[in-house]
C-alpha cells in the first residue's frame, strides 16, 4: 500500500505505521499562522476547540500582550490532547467532549449561567457559538490563528490518504484527483469533507492521529 499523510507526524505515530506499509510520505497541506487580536470585558471560562487555538493563545500571553489575556484559567474544550496542552501549562480544564456539538449541549445543560469567550481560527464550524446563542448562552468569539492552504501535486498515486482537517482534504484535491483513493479521517467534520471526494471513507474511533493511523492498520490486516 501506498499511503500520504497530509500533516507530518512525530516519530512515535510514525511508528504507528504497518510494515506491510512499503511507501509512506508525509506533506502539511495546511499552514497555520497566529493573529492578533483583543480580549475585552470579563469571562467566567475559555472554550478552545484545538491546540492550535490554544497555541495561539499561548504564544500572545508569552509576549506579553495583556489585551490578548483572559482574567480566568478555567476553560471547556475539545479532544483529549488539547485538554492535555491546557493542563500542562496551567489551565483547569472543566470538561472537555469528544466534538464541538457535543461540547456546547453540556455547556447550556450545565453552565448556562455562566459567561464564555471562544478562541477559534478564521476557519472554525460556527456550531458552537450558534448553538449557546440560541439556547441563552452568554458567549463571545475571537479569531486567534488562521489556516492557510498549502496544496501540492504529487505524480504518484496513493491508495490511501491520511486527513486531519477539512481544510486539508480542500487543500489536497485542489492539485490531486481523490476519486480512487480511500481515505482516513480524523473525525466526522473532516470525513464529510472527504466524501465530497472520495467514494471510500473511514472516520477514526477517537480525533487523534494515533486513532486514524491504527484505523488504516485495522483494515489492512483484515485484507492481509
Amino acid at each position: 500500500m501506498n499511503l500520504l499523510s497530509t500533516k507530518i507526524v512525530t516519530s512515535d505515530q510514525r511508528s504507528l505505521v504497518h510494515p506491510a506499509i512499503r511507501n509512506f510520505k508525509e506533506y502539511n497541506a495546511i499552514k497555520i499562522s497566529s493573529t492578533p487580536f483583543k480580549i475585552e470585558g470579563h469571562f467566567d471560562h475559555l472554550i478552545f476547540t484545538s491546540k492550535n487555538a490554544v497555541n495561539s493563545y499561548l504564544k500572545a500571553n508569552r509576549e506579553n500582550r495583556p489585551s490578548a489575556s483572559a482574567k480566568t484559567t478555567s476553560c471547556f474544550c475539545v479532544g483529549e490532547k488539547t485538554k492535555r496542552l491546557l493542563e500542562d501549562n496551567g489551565f483547569r480544564v472543566l470538561w472537555m467532549a469528544e466534538n464541538a456539538l457535543e461540547l456546547a449541549k453540556m455547556i447550556s445543560s450545565e453552565y448556562a449561567t455562566s459567561s464564555f469567550l471562544f478562541l477559534h481560527g478564521d476557519r472554525a464550524r460556527i456550531e458552537l457559538p450558534v448553538y449557546l446563542k440560541d439556547n441563552g448562552v452568554s458567549i463571545e468569539s475571537r479569531e486567534v490563528y488562521k489556516t492557510t492552504l498549502t496544496p501540492k501535486h504529487f505524480t504518484e498515486e496513493f491508495e490511501s490518504i491520511l486527513f486531519f482537517s477539512p481544510s486539508a482534504v480542500r487543500s489536497h484535491a485542489q492539485m490531486n484527483t481523490l476519486s480512487n483513493v480511500t481515505a482516513y479521517c480524523i473525525g466526522n467534520t473532516t470525513a464529510k469533507e472527504a466524501k465530497k471526494y472520495c467514494k471510500c471513507v473511514f472516520t477514526a474511533d477517537s480525533p487523534t492521529i494515533e486513532a486514524v493511523l491504527i484505523k488504516v492498520n485495522e483494515n489492512l490486516k483484515a485484507k492481509i
